[in-house]
């Protein structure tokens, strides 16, 4: 994966950056919990 840099983006990039990165949290941790569940 290429780094960003984020220095340069400009607001509204950032602030795409930042859902794109919130949205990933979330998927990656209803995946850990789908895991757990799964193990249990």
């Amino acid at each position: 994966m290429a780094a960003i840099n984020v220095d340069k983006l400009s607001l509204r990039e950032l602030e795409t950056l930042e859902a794109q990165i919130s949205a990933a949290k979330s998927k990656a941790e209803t995946a850990a919990k789908a895991d757990v569940k799964a193990r249990i």
